[in-house]
């Protein structure tokens, strides 16, 4: 059920615009300033795109930001963040340049949080919630805060290795630094996906964490690297390439 209305709701938002245009009545921009002031968000936003092409203006996209965000907080106090969720979503598809609002973007964040804990919460498939998660995140580049809240929701509510593919948004997009390779339970996601045999596709990702992170994780890599066949072979390598293999029990020379 949670699902079916989650959808009705994107589909009345993608489709909003289509309503507007079979009304008579079309709305100017000082009309959907007017809902902006109001709070009268469903409305404005069926409304947006009777301002024409040629006169969206910097007013305009306020308008359009406003009432975006509007939308989003009135469905988190309504308690519906997994609503609030697929509509940011919807929202970035229907106007592309909200993806640049700095404000729209840090709401989308914090309620796309919300909406994920949810829907882990909900007890649907992990699969699905983790398929969904990394995407979101990935829509907000640059936003390690918002991949680093991501990676801990995931490492709570599945093996640590699924965070893998998170945690290196955190270790790119931090530029390797050590507040960003230290953040909290990024090494034991790390070494978890060392464990994972050749073919797993969670293994790419946690093996660019460890280069990237490489001189904030040495030490807890090469005391791993021979608790099995699978960390042998995943992070030996790596080990030899930085040129320090220290103590690790790779065999095969240093």
């Amino acid at each position: 059920m949670r699902l079916a209305s989650a959808l009705l709701v994107t589909f009345t938002l993608l489709l909003g615009s289509h309503i507007a245009r079979g009304q008579e009545k079309k709305y100017t921009i000082e009309d959907l300033q007017a809902l902006v002031k109001s709070g009268s968000w469903d409305e404005a936003s069926q409304h947006l795109e009777d301002v024409p092409p040629s006169k969206r203006d910097a007013r305009w996209k306020t308008v359009v930001e406003q009432t975006a965000m509007g939308q989003l907080k009135a469905l988190d106090t309504d308690r519906s963040p997994l609503d609030a969720l697929i509509m940011a979503d919807a929202y970035t598809k229907r106007f592309n340049f909200l993806a640049k609002s700095r404000p729209f973007m840090q709401v989308r964040a914090d309620l796309g949080i919300k909406g994920f804990e949810s829907c882990f919460e909900a007890r649907w498939s992990t699969e699905t919630c983790s398929d969904r998660l990394l995407p979101f995140v990935e829509g907000d580049r640059g936003n390690v805060d918002l991949a680093v809240k991501a990676a801990l929701l995931q490492v709570r509510n599945a093996y640590s290795y699924f965070a893998a593919p998170l945690y290196k948004l955190v270790a790119e997009w931090g530029k390797g630094s050590k507040k960003a390779c230290t953040t909290d339970r990024l090494a034991e996601s790390t070494l978890a996906a060392m464990g994972l045999p050749a073919q797993h596709k969670m293994l790419p990702a946690g093996l660019r964490v460890a280069d990237v992170c490489f001189p904030h994780l040495k030490t807890k890599l090469q005391e791993s690297a021979g608790e099995s066949s699978y960390t042998k072979a995943n992070i030996c390598p790596l080990l030899r390439k930085k040129k320090a293999m220290g103590n690790a029990k790779c065999g095969g020379g240093s």
